[in-house]
């Protein structure tokens, strides 16, 4: 995953290099977070100087168990990146059974 200026594309800087989704920003600007390829939410302290950007370390935060086949983001963080609001899956509900009606014309009433 890399960062690119805008909206010039001057710069371009590599964050992961095992590749990730949904990236989103900490509110001060000081962390990425984005969901890694084995479901992990990750963080990334980040830190921009003139003319440049640099990226610490890639940190493991916790297994985000949620749909993540859409193109619509799954989680949000706070501002100051301390709690997460994430979409859970929804739970298996028992198969309901199905009802065939046959000659349904015949049960309706006709006035």
């Amino acid at each position: 995953m890399y960062l690119q200026s805008f909206p010039s594309s001057e710069g371009r800087w590599q964050v992961s290099n095992q590749g990730g989704r949904w990236p989103r920003w900490r509110g001060d600007g000081r962390e990425l977070y984005y969901i890694s390829t084995e479901g992990m939410l990750t963080a990334v302290e980040v830190k921009t100087q003139a003319g440049g950007f640099s990226a610490g370390s890639q940190r493991p935060l916790f297994r985000l168990v949620t749909r993540l086949d859409g193109e619509e983001y799954a989680y949000d963080a706070t501002a100051d990146g301390q709690r997460f609001l994430a979409l859970a899956p929804e739970a298996e509900a028992a198969p309901r059974p199905m009802e065939v009606v046959l000659n349904w014309p015949a049960g309706v009433s006709h006035r």
